[in-house]
């Protein structure tokens, strides 16, 4: 009797215990359903502008709470050449600016629409909770440009207008992770920004190609005032006025020894970074000769920038360049491109075209002689160079083929200047010989802020 009343008991207690089980597991159902049903309401109900990491977890949950079906689209929206605005205003009224672009912004956003601003200031990350056709992501990405760039009022007569760029990724199309998919978003705008900003740009797997680590040095470089611009005179060799200026970069970073413009510009080839940062340097040229080329309205004066001719690749050259020297009030006639690695130019029938074009408007070209070489006719040609440089000990050595390249630029009427001219009696060796010499004057090279000086000095005929 005792052994079965003992064997209930066990059994008893098995049931219970059984039963409380049952009851925990069905509890804990429960507390995670109702949880999960909480994170629900709470991600659903977020505002339409909050802060980066709120948007970030209502991503990571849009990710998790049905990844097999959920589709999204997810946008960057940047500030171009943002640093420039930090001339004109300080921090609080940056905030302020970027406050009233987020502002200009939510107007664009669709129902369930979510946005926040990155932790890179100038730009916006924005949740669209569906994809779209080509044709309606482009209708929706003008109306957020368009309102991006919207003029603002920050105090009394000061307005600020910048131009944006955005950027886009798909989930799950270009990723099921949400941290690769915001990497894909930044290495899009990455690669819009080497092309100079102000465009709409899918993300496309050929971009994992480029390195994104280049552009950020280069910025950084900027950013932290590295790179210094100076100028070189161009002369006449007999009364040594001068004629032009050459613009030269010194990188002041004791990390590399980069101290040309030709260095700085091969350094950037090798990223695809040569776009932007030869237009960054052109217009900071022109800015420096602004008022210099006031006091020469009716003067012959020339501008050479050393140029990569990757640049002229590009589809936007000519808008970008001609808007550049609007800007600035000078006239292309001004302006030489020095180019520093010519190749034939019917290589590509873009580049050619741009050449063309950019020579009808009035710019010149300039090429640089290293060493001589067949093709130089036909790249004088083809490029209708107005200008050639050659080194001095080329011009020294009197070579039968020197001699048949300078008669041949004298017959097509292109002035030829010498280079790396150490001083004005060295200068003298080249009278007969050429247009205009390049090198040493007293007090250059010189800074934009002594250009003017300096160069109405030496300008005897002013």
């Amino acid at each position: 009797m005792y052994y079965l009343s003992s064997t209930k008991n066990i059994i008893l207690t098995i049931n219970l215990m059984v039963v409380f089980a049952l009851l925990i597991y069905i509890f804990y159902r429960v507390i995670k359903k109702e949880s999960k049903s909480y994170k629900k309401r709470k991600a659903l109900s977020i505002n339409d502008i909050v802060r980066y990491k709120v948007l970030y977890k209502f991503l990571k949950f849009q990710i998790y709470k049905n990844s097999d079906v959920n589709e999204f689209t997810l946008l960057m929206v940047s500030i171009d050449n943002f640093e420039t605005v930090g001339k004109y205003l300080n921090k609080e009224e940056e905030s302020s600016y970027l406050k009233k672009v987020a502002a200009n912004l939510r107007m664009n956003l669709p129902l369930h629409g979510k946005m926040a601003q990155s932790p890179d200031r100038p730009n916006f990350v924005i949740y669209l909770p569906k994809i779209y056709e080509e044709e309606q992501i482009h209708q929706i990405t003008k109306k957020f440009k368009l309102s991006a760039e919207k003029k603002i009022n920050i105090r009394d007569a000061v307005y600020i207008q910048k131009n944006v760029s955005i950027t886009y990724t798909i989930y799950p199309k270009h990723s099921k992770e949400l941290d690769e998919l915001l990497s894909n978003l930044k290495l899009t705008m990455l690669q819009v920004k080497r092309q100079n900003g102000n465009l709409v740009m899918s993300f496309d797997k050929g971009l994992k190609e480029f390195h994104p680590e280049r552009f950020e040095i280069l910025k950084n470089a900027i950013k932290n005032d590295e790179m210094k611009l100076y100028y070189y005179p161009i002369f006449d060799p007999i009364n040594r006025e001068i004629y032009g200026t050459e613009v030269i970069v010194n990188w002041d970073n004791k990390t590399n020894e980069i101290k040309t413009l030709r260095d700085l510009l091969f350094y950037a080839e090798t990223s695809n970074d040569e776009y932007w940062l030869g237009l960054w340097v052109f217009e900071k040229m022109l800015e420096a000769h602004m008022n210099l080329l006031k006091v020469m309205d009716t003067k012959e004066y020339y501008i050479f920038m050393q140029t990569s001719i990757k640049q002229f690749n590009n589809d936007d050259i000519i808008e970008v360049v001609e808007r550049i020297t609007r800007k600035y009030h000078v006239e292309p006639r001004r302006v030489v491109f020095q180019i520093v690695n010519p190749i034939e130019a019917n290589s590509s029938i873009k580049l050619m075209k741009n050449i063309i074009e950019l020579e009808r408007l009035g710019f010149k070209f300039c090429i640089e002689v290293n060493k001589i070489e067949n093709r130089l006719k036909v790249i004088i040609n083809e490029y209708l160079v107005s200008f050639i440089k050659i080194s001095k000990d080329l011009i020294l050595n009197e070579k039968t083929d020197t001699l048949d390249l300078e008669k041949y630029a004298r017959d097509k009427n292109v002035d030829i200047i010498v280079t790396d001219i150490k001083s004005i009696e060295e200068g003298n060796s080249f009278v007969d010989r050429v247009t205009y010499l390049q090198g040493n004057l007293d007090g250059f090279p010189c800074v934009k802020e002594e250009l003017l000086s300096l160069v109405t000095k030496y300008r005897r005929s002013l």
